[in-house]
């Protein structure tokens, strides 16, 4: 509003800056030419009579400061005053008999005007443009106030609190948003809702039928023995992971957070995991390899963490090619685990591998959960090549967090 209004006050301004001045000299150059009219007038009767005009003669019409020039048919020039300081005015002025008179004044009592009535218009223009930025500052703020409160409103229904209500401000575009935002906190709040119900009976269906499990185990490793019996205790070891897992899930549906992060060795957890994988890689020809320096010191929810290595090293196994090579690296503020095969993947299933929709073979599933558990403790997985396929997991090290 302000810059629209200086825009019309220069573009009105600047002319009418220049139609007082032009207007202030023309009323001036009208006085002086009446004024020299009249006493051309008067010495062209004198010089008809044959009067002599003298300078004498002729400082009797000139005002202090003004000078006059007279010239005859005869050729005779008679001046009188001396030429105005500073700017000048003048005008010529034929008179009877062919007498040429000249009148000089000076433009310092226009000029005073003229900069009077600038200033004036400079005062109204600058109280113009206080009073518009007055105007701007009440409208902005008028408008600014229901924004920030629906920024505020979307702000909590972000962080979990689905019961906020979003302020009305009596401005029909901003209850509108309003209006959108305690709709969508009222479905996301069902739809959560919702969420919850399924996660809880969906693990207790799940803890209902492993715990049969584990007890149909348990029953068997009574009876088993040698090689047998070390088996059955490996699949109850199973059973357990998997019931932590469980539990883990279930705190991430509900709380966000896979469980609370710790310190560990992430080379350790990644050898565990590689070799309860192993069997599964080499009955599919497909070899497995891990390359690791030594300790990599981590902070994350290491259960969390396990579960994206599984689903890593696993997604390799079913849908990449070739021996499977698995890194593990320290590089001081982070720790990281670089998983790659010899297959490849095109730029279409390179973009559609994290994307909302899993390919028919479900593929992409497991890599959108395994990002969510990464994520929820500050790290990053990325697909880093194509061709090889190789991903990349990075977590804080111990001292460095990521917000």
């Amino acid at each position: 509003m302000t810059a629209v209004t200086a825009a019309v006050l220069i573009v009105a301004g600047v002319p009418l800056v220049l139609v007082v001045d032009r207007l202030a000299r023309a009323e001036a150059s009208t006085v002086l030419r009446r004024q020299a009219e009249t006493i051309a007038t008067e010495l062209a009767t004198d010089i008809a009579a044959g009067t002599p005009v003298t300078t004498r003669r002729l400082l009797g019409y000139v005002p202090p400061g003004d000078r006059l020039i007279l010239e005859t048919p005869q050729g005779t020039r008679v001046v009188a005053g001396l030429p105005p300081v500073g700017g000048s005015l003048a005008v010529d002025v034929e008179a009877i008999g062919g007498v040429h008179l000249r009148l000089e004044t000076t433009s310092r009592d226009v000029d005073r005007r003229i900069t009077s009535a600038m200033w004036t218009l400079a005062f109204v223009a600058i109280g113009a443009l206080a009073i518009t930025a007055g105007l701007a500052v009440v409208l902005s703020q008028r408008l600014a106030d229901p924004l920030d409160r629906l920024a505020a409103s979307a702000a909590r229904l972000g962080a979990g609190d689905f019961s906020s209500r979003a302020p009305r401000s009596g401005i029909s575009e901003a209850d509108t948003i309003a209006e959108s935002l305690d709709t969508a906190a009222a479905r996301i709040a069902s739809l959560v809702q919702a969420e919850r119900e399924f996660s809880a009976n969906a693990s207790h269906q799940l803890r209902t039928a492993i715990t049969g499990l584990r007890l149909r185990i348990e029953s068997l490793a009574v009876s088993l023995e040698g090689s047998e019996a070390d088996e059955a205790t490996a699949a109850l070891e199973q059973i357990d992971r998997l019931t932590g897992t469980l539990d883990d899930l279930l705190h991430l549906a509900r709380t966000g957070r896979y469980a609370e992060a710790v310190e560990f060795d992430l080379a350790a957890l990644v050898r565990l995991h590689v070799e309860m994988i192993r069997p599964a890689a080499e009955a599919a020809d497909r070899p497995l390899h891990l390359i690791s320096t030594g300790p990599a010191r981590a902070r994350a929810a290491e259960g969390a963490l396990g579960q994206a290595i599984d689903v890593l090293i696993d997604n390799a196994r079913r849908h990449g090619r070739g021996a499977i090579t698995v890194t593990v690296s320290s590089a001081g503020s982070h720790a990281s685990v670089a998983v790659a095969d010899e297959g490849r993947v095109s730029e279409d299933q390179a973009i559609a591998l994290f994307s909302s929709a899993a390919s028919p073979d479900g593929h992409g599933i497991g890599l959108r959960l395994a990002r969510t558990l990464v994520e929820a403790d500050g790290g990053r997985l990325d697909l880093v090549s194509a061709n090889p396929t190789t991903f990349n997991l990075t977590v804080p090290s111990p001292g460095f967090t990521t917000d």
